[in-house]
Formats: C-alpha cells, structure tokens, sequence
C-alpha cells in the first residue's frame, strides 16, 4: 500500500503485533509522514529545477558557475557580489586587496604600492627600488627606442618568458614588438634585412 502522505513511496506492513496492529497489515504512512510531517517532509520527490537565482537572474548554462562544493552559484551575483566588495574597499580608505590606502603606500597615479610590490616580485622577480634603479640607468626613457616614459608611456618590465628574471624597462610598442617576434633574434634580424631591403 503507498504511503497517504502522496509521496509515492511503498509505506510497507508491519512486521510485529503492537499498537493494536496485526503482523503483515499494511502501514498507512512511512515513518515520520502522518500528521504535520506529512505535509512539510517530502520523501522520494523531486525537487522542482530552479529556473531563476534569488535575485532574479536566469539560471542557464552560460550563467552557472559549479564551486568547489559542488553547488552552482550565479555569475552575475558573483560578479556583483566582487563588484560591491571593491567599491566599498575603495570607498572606505582600502585597495581591492585590502590593503590601507595613505601617502605612504601610495603612488602618485593612486595605485597601491604594496600591490604593485607583490606583483614585481611574482612576477618578475625584482623590487620595486630595483625598479626605480632600472629607470634612472635607462634615464627614464625605453631600453630600445628612445622615446620617455610618462603617465600614458608607462614602463613595462620586460622578462624572459619562462622565468622571472627582469631584462629592462621598455615602452608598450617595444614589449609587443619582442613577444610578437618570439624573442628571437634570428628573426628581428630578418626583419632588419627585409626593411633595408625594402625601403
């Protein structure tokens, strides 16, 4: 006999006389679904499928991110979530890594100096004084073209790629030429044949 909660389920017989029940008759209800838990618990029955997150955003393929947990949470409420976290770090004296934003720690283009330092040193392995001696030996300018570093020049550290060994300080145009050209000097010497070549 199924269970009359309307979960679906088998409810069984009973096994021994108690309560006034005989052996082998049929159990109206599985344990804990008569009465109040018949109407709260649900046994065997599926879960109706979320279609959207609790702030209203649809929940599809391209919207769900699984975390380590297994659970799927929703891209647009994380990245709002991120969002909200660095905008109240920022209003409230911090950088977005929590680090306390004064004139100490401070560059003058308003970015954190600890941040920039963290990043010098895992990235390419050098400091940011050992930066600042790289600028004055290259007299603030590109190690290649001679054009100055300035607010919307800034110097780009270049390393070979594979290590984090500092080359130099060269400007942006520099530093893309040299990637796209693999760092190979075979063919930037190539390159320098075919323009005289051709000019």
């Amino acid at each position: 006999m199924l269970c009359e909660c309307g979960c679906g389920v088998d409810a069984g017989v009973y096994s021994v006389d108690s309560n006034g029940k005989r052996k082998g008759e049929p159990k109206r209800f599985i344990w804990c679904h008569s009465g109040k838990m018949a109407n709260t618990v649900l046994h065997s029955m599926p879960k109706p499928k979320r279609t959207h997150c609790a702030r209203g955003h649809e929940l599809s393929s391209n919207n769900v991110r699984i975390g380590s947990r297994g659970y799927g949470r929703c891209i647009i409420c994380v990245n709002m979530d991120q969002k909200d976290r660095q905008d109240n770090l920022k209003a409230s004296g911090f950088c977005v890594h929590g680090h306390k934003k004064n004139r100490e720690n401070t560059d003058t283009n308003g970015s954190c100096k600890v941040c920039r330092e963290n990043h010098c040193k895992r990235r390419y392995g050098i400091s940011l004084e050992e930066v600042d001696l790289l600028l004055k030996r290259q007299h603030n300018r590109c190690a290649i073209c001679p054009q100055e570093f300035n607010k919307e020049n800034r110097p780009r550290i270049d390393h070979k790629h594979g290590s984090v060994n500092a080359r130099g300080l060269l400007c942006h145009g520099c530093n893309i030429g040299l990637g796209c050209f693999k760092e190979n000097p075979d063919v930037l010497q190539s390159a320098i044949q075919y323009l005289k070549e051709t000019q």
